[in-house]
Order: C-alpha cells, then structure tokens, then sequence
C-alpha cells in the first residue's frame, strides 16, 4: 500500500486544485453576471425615460457611459456586430462596436426624433443592445450551471486541476507582468493549444487511475517497457 500513498496523494492534491479553481471561476461568472444586469438596468431605466421625453436622463447616461467601455469589453463578441449600414448616411460599417456607440448617437440625435429614419435607426439600436445583454447574460447563467454540475465530481475536478498545472507557468508570468492578459486569453481559446491540453488531460487522468492501481514502481516499470516496445 505505500507505493501507492504518492499517486494518492498527488491524485487528491489535483482535485483540490481543480474542484478550488472551478468555484473561483463560478464566483467570477456570478460577478461579471451582477455588472451585466446592472448595466443593463441602468441602460434599460436610460431607454425608457429617453422614449418618454425625447432627452438623456443624466443621471442614468453617467451611470452607462461610466461602465460603457467595461460592458463592452465584458461583452466581447457578442457586443460587435461584423457589418453595420447607416440608414442615415448609408455608410457601411464593420466590427461596430454598439455600446460605445449607441451613447453617443443617442445624445446627438436626441433632438432629431421626429424624424422617421433617425427614430428607427435608434430603435434598431437599442434592440440590438437589449439583445446582445440578453444572449450574454444566458451565456453566463449556462457558464454557472455547467460548473455548478461539475463541482463534486472527481473526475471534473481532477482535470481543471491538471489545466491549472499546465497553465501555471503562463499564469506566472501573467501576474508577474510579463505577458499581458490579452495574449494568455488568445493562447487559451486557440483550437490548436485546447487540442493538445485536452490531450495532456486525457494521458494524466488516465495514468493518474493506472498509478493508482499499479503503484508508482510498477507504473514507472510499464512505462519503460512500452518506450522499450517503441
């Protein structure tokens, strides 16, 4: 039994870890959720009273326009649409980015709603704002649940701790300053790179339950013989 103590032992570390990172990530996703709803809120209270008086309630219009670029980053992709015709100027845009926008054009054509292409053009807006907060807010309430359902199961756990193994050293030189969070965030979402930690995951829960079995000596003696073999 103590040759297996080590394997055991690494194997319960790793869950930990995991089951630890995952309820940091649920705890992430909740907040980014509560900023979302309360943008939107404000946003929406903003909309309102704009559709009832034709002007900006200042008060609500700082409120948005403080959290603006944040909200637009929170959003990423879902906040941009990739092509945009202006019904004014029949300007065609790309990579519109619609909260860093619709602020504005809302207090310039404030005054210009009675005219019919300005009032459908900030109606077109708004809806495609009102959308954007909604899909993502159901993107992270379906974030939240998937690690909600995953965070008593071992196996779950186990594999979040591995990818926390393998990113520690990029995460390292994150908090040190050295890359930029930007650049870890395209490394982690390139397809390539998921392939290969998915890969890495599969080996180490495999030979995690196999270490286990077998023991960390005759582990090690199998893996020899099948390098051996090749």
């Amino acid at each position: 039994m103590e040759h297996r103590i080590i394997p055991i032992l690494v194997t319960v570390v790793l869950i930990l870890i995991g089951h630890i990172t995952m309820r940091i990530a649920r705890s992430d996703y909740i907040k980014r959720k509560q900023f979302t709803v309360s943008f939107q809120n404000n946003f929406i209270s903003l909309i309102n009273d704009f559709g009832a008086t034709h002007s900006l309630n200042s008060v609500f219009y700082e409120r948005c326009i403080h959290d603006v670029d944040k909200i637009q980053e929170e959003l990423d992709g879902a906040g941009v649409i990739a092509e945009f015709i202006d019904p004014l100027s029949g300007i065609r845009g790309r990579n519109y980015q619609l909260f860093m926008n619709i602020l504005p054009e809302l207090r310039k054509l404030s005054g210009m709603l009675d005219n019919i292409i300005v009032a459908n053009r900030c109606e077109q807006l708004i809806g495609l704002c009102d959308d954007a907060l909604q899909r993502h807010e159901g993107n992270l309430d379906r974030a939240i649940d998937q690690i909600s359902s995953q965070l008593w199961n071992p196996i779950a756990c186990l594999g979040n701790g591995m990818r926390w193994i393998i990113w520690l050293p990029g995460n390292i030189f994150e908090w040190a300053g050295i890359i930029s969070t930007q650049k870890v965030h395209a490394v982690h979402q390139n397809r390539i790179v998921k392939f290969i930690e998915n890969v890495i995951v599969i080996i180490g829960l495999v030979g995690s339950v196999f270490t286990i079995i077998l023991g960390w000596n005759d582990m090690i003696d199998l893996i020899v013989r099948f390098l051996k073999m090749g």
